[in-house]
């Protein structure tokens, strides 16, 4: 008997820690895919949800962008989607924005061609590859204008008193 209750706890002790060692599995499982990672699990289109250049340590929250008074809003912590820009995957551009803020977009100005900046999109992932970095005025809107392909441009305040925007235009690889 006394051994009967010896073995009890212990079998529930190994029972919890293979439990909590599967649930961590799972949880890493389900964990993003790698940079590297293109992943198209649907052919329906979905408003981004999450944007991610590894070589940044830019990794952020994308949320639809509605256009109030005649502009997009701002989000104080994540970027926003440009209501009405293209959907990723989809013929046109799609805009992504951001303040130039530590956690979000503050050095977006160091991106380069071989960074891959990866877009979340419902269950699919989209990899662009920057192809153009600009700055123009913030007057300037031909940078958010449907395109012939398909396109993401992303874009930040740039210069003193953010009187310019750093625009950095990508095409899907």
């Amino acid at each position: 008997m006394r051994r009967a209750k010896i073995l009890l706890p212990a079998f529930f002790l190994i029972l919890a820690a293979t439990l909590l060692c599967i649930k961590f599995k799972t949880e890493k499982i389900e964990a993003a895919p790698s940079v590297s990672d293109q992943v198209i699990v649907s052919n329906e289109k979905y408003e981004p949800d999450h944007i991610r250049i590894k070589d940044l340590n830019i990794n952020i929250a994308v949320q639809k962008a509605k256009i109030i008074r005649g502009y997009w809003e701002v989000f104080d912590d994540r970027a926003g989607w440009g209501e009405g820009s293209s959907l990723p995957g989809s013929i046109g551009n799609a805009v992504i924005f951001a303040h130039k803020r530590a956690g979000l977009f503050i050095n977006l100005g160091e991106l380069s061609p071989d960074m891959l900046i990866e877009i979340h999109s419902g269950p699919n992932i989209y990899s662009y590859k920057m192809v153009k970095k600009y700055e123009v005025s913030p007057s300037d809107t031909s940078v958010v204008k449907p395109t012939q392909d398909e396109t993401l441009t992303l874009f930040t305040c740039a210069g003193p008193f953010d009187t310019k925007r750093l625009v950095v235009v990508a095409k899907r690889v």
